[in-house]
């Protein structure tokens, strides 16, 4: 991702639900998944929410071209981890993804009280 002329790009309020929202499920999972607590099915789980609200994301976020075209290498990176999330290995590196894709847009997208996640 590239920021737009050195700023970040615009977002709209349907892009700042869903971010915050897949932000909040990944968030919550961290401390179980770090404690070794997380199982396969917690995973697939934390998949389809995630999944949920990209699902949300696309449906109606609304940003002009250039910005639009932005997101979605991050859609595109949260949607890798979504699937590693689901595979039978690596589940937890998919969380890694998603993650770093959350940071990315936070870098890259006005996004007001956005807060990295680290892991």
């Amino acid at each position: 991702m590239v920021l737009n002329n050195g700023q970040k790009w615009q977002t709209d309020d349907a892009l700042r639900k869903g971010m915050t929202e897949i932000r909040s499920v990944v968030a919550d999972a961290l401390h179980p998944i770090h404690e070794g607590r997380f199982a396969a099915a917690d995973f697939g789980t934390l998949a389809d929410k995630v999944q949920e609200h990209t699902d949300f994301i696309v449906a109606n976020c609304k940003l002009p071209a250039d910005a639009d075209l932005q997101l979605h290498f991050a859609i595109a990176q949260i949607l890798d981890g979504v699937t590693a999330m689901k595979e039978e290995a690596g589940q937890d590196q998919g969380v890694v993804h998603v993650i770093q894709a959350l940071n990315a847009y936070g870098e890259h997208f006005d996004h007001p009280g956005w807060v990295p996640l680290s892991h």
